[in-house]
Formats: structure tokens, C-alpha cells, sequence
């Protein structure tokens, strides 16, 4: 459900850059810069194409120095069509990102004010897309894939707490000159919720809240002629699951890549808890020459 949270009134002055700045709509772009270089804050614009990133970034840090920020215009730019979408709107972060993070990372050690940032503008009605959950218009699909910057943004927090993140979801009435006062408010800001939204009501952040569940289905409605099709695999959720809702008698279908279950590869077995487990994932593709 969403909430209203204003912003403190007071917050340190930003003392973090260059920032480097994924181009998105012209005049959303113009007016984010000129917000940072109201700030004192250098940075350098980059079109957000995976390609030419890795020249545009080297170029940059020629000109600037160590990037110490990074700035997403770029899922508030209208897509044709929803690759386009997922290549403006969160791959070219996702490889800004993975250029940038030896610089962004080594700021840890500084106060909160020099911190590296890491913020991000979308457009889907601003509660992050969850229309239903406040009343708003939603954004059409290809723009939705801008909602992927929300999950990549949580990956980062957790990886990389040191880091500030901020995904920020804005109303269609909020204007260009508005967004870009809102993006450098939420910059000042080092703590607080990775996603929040700005609507006609103000700042927002979504809280999670119990509700009553309608109806009366339940597991102890399957019987020995219920038949259960499972998709997903043979272990995780999945066996978790059809271990919880089976039936003495009950025809349990799974869909999987094998037929049986194989033992899990060396180290991902004694991953205890989720943290262990990504630790033991990005050792791996590193060591694969993927990460």
C-alpha cells in the first residue's frame, strides 16, 4: 500500500561526481543538468547504447576524472518497441554500471555527502508501476520494462550497500523542471527506502500489508482425482509447493528440464541462506570470465 514520506528538511549538500548521465528525453535531460551544474556537480552526457558505452564512459573519465555517480534518464524515454525498451531503458544501466562499479565502490570509505550515487527517473504513474495500488493510469508495456531498473537497483543495494541507490517512479503530471529538482533532492538524501515514488500527494514508498484472502479453495480440496501441473522445475519452490498441496491418490504432473532431479554443482549446496548463495554465483561467473 503506498504511504506518504517527505523527504527530512535538512540533508547534506551533495559533494559526490562526475556524474555521468544516460541520456533520455531532451528536454528531461536538459533540465537534470542544469540541476547538476547548479549543484557543482560535473558530469557528462552518454546516449544509452550498449554498444558505445564503453567509448563513451573512457572518454568521459578522460575529461572528468573518476566517475563518482551515475544518473538514468533513460527509462523515461517513450520506446518503440519493447527490445528497444529493455536496451535503453536497463541494459545500458546495467552496463554503465559494470564499467563504472571499481570507482563507484572505492567512495565507501567517505563521508555520506561524496558517496557514490546511483539514481534512476521511470514514468510509470509513479508507484513504480503498480497502478492498482493508488488509483493511477498505467504505463504501457513496452515503458514497464523501465521496471526492470527497480530489481537491478535492489541487487546493487544488496551487493553494494556502500553505494546510494534510488529508483524514482514519477505521475505523468510531474513536469521536467520538477523531476529534475526531485532527482537532486533524492540525491542529497543517502538513506532511506531504493524505491519511491513521487505523485500530486507527494513522496511515496510502498509498505507491504495483510489482507484477507477471498474465497474458500484451499489445498484440502485436492483429492485423489485432482491432477496438479507444476512448471517451473523439480526442486526450490516448485517441490516446495507440491510438497505442501499434494494428495494421497493425486496425479502430480511436473514439467522440467530433467527427468529426474540431479545433485546440485559443488559450493551451491552448502549455500545456507540467499547472501551465501550470490556470493557463491558471482565467484563463479567471475571465474567464468562472465561477471
Amino acid at each position: 500500500v503506498p504511504r506518504l514520506s517527505p523527504l527530512p528538511d535538512e540533508v547534506a549538500p551533495l559533494r559526490c561526481g562526475p556524474i555521468l548521465v544516460l541520456r533520455g528525453p531532451e528536454a528531461l535531460t536538459q533540465a537534470v543538468t542544469r540541476a547538476l551544474e547548479d549543484a557543482g556537480l560535473a558530469h557528462a552526457t552518454v546516449d544509452p547504447d550498449p554498444a558505445g558505452l564503453p567509448e563513451d564512459i573512457a572518454a568521459a573519465r578522460a575529461a572528468l576524472g573518476a566517475i563518482g555517480g551515475i544518473v538514468h534518464l533513460s527509462g523515461c524515454q517513450p520506446p518503440a518497441t519493447w527490445p528497444e525498451a529493455t536496451e535503453i531503458a536497463t541494459k545500458a544501466l546495467f552496463c554503465s554500471i559494470s564499467a563504472c562499479l571499481p570507482e563507484l565502490a572505492a567512495t565507501a570509505t567517505k563521508e555520506k555527502p561524496e558517496r557514490a550515487r546511483i539514481v534512476a527517473l521511470t514514468r510509470l504513474g509513479g508507484l513504480g508501476g503498480r497502478a492498482e495500488a493508488g488509483g493511477h493510469a498505467p504505463a504501457d508495456l513496452a515503458s514497464c520494462a523501465a521496471g526492470g531498473v527497480q530489481g537491478l537497483f535492489n541487487s546493487l543495494t544488496l551487493e553494494h550497500p556502500e553505494i546510494v541507490t534510488r529508483a524514482i517512479d514519477l505521475a505523468p503530471e510531474i513536469t521536467d523542471a520538477a523531476a529534475a529538482a526531485i532527482l537532486i533532492g533524492e540525491m542529497r538524501f543517502a538513506d532511506g527506502r531504493v524505491e519511491v515514488g513521487h505523485t500530486a500527494e507527494g513522496r511515496m514508498v510502498l509498505d507491504v500489508a495483510p489482507i484477507e484472502i477471498g474465497g474458500t479453495a484451499d489445498a484440502s480440496t485436492l483429492g485423489p482425482g485432482s491432477v496438479i501441473l507444476a512448471t517451473g522445475g523439480v526442486r526450490g519452490v516448485t517441490a516446495a509447493t507440491l510438497k505442501a498441496i499434494a494428495a494421497p491418490g493425486a496425479r502430480i504432473i511436473a514439467l522440467a528440464r530433467r527427468a529426474e532431479p540431479e545433485a546440485e554443482p559443488p559450493g551451491l549446496a552448502e549455500a545456507g541462506d540467499a547472501q551465501a548463495l550470490r556470493r557463491v554465483l558471482i565467484a563463479q561467473g567471475r571465474a567464468a570470465g562472465a561477471v
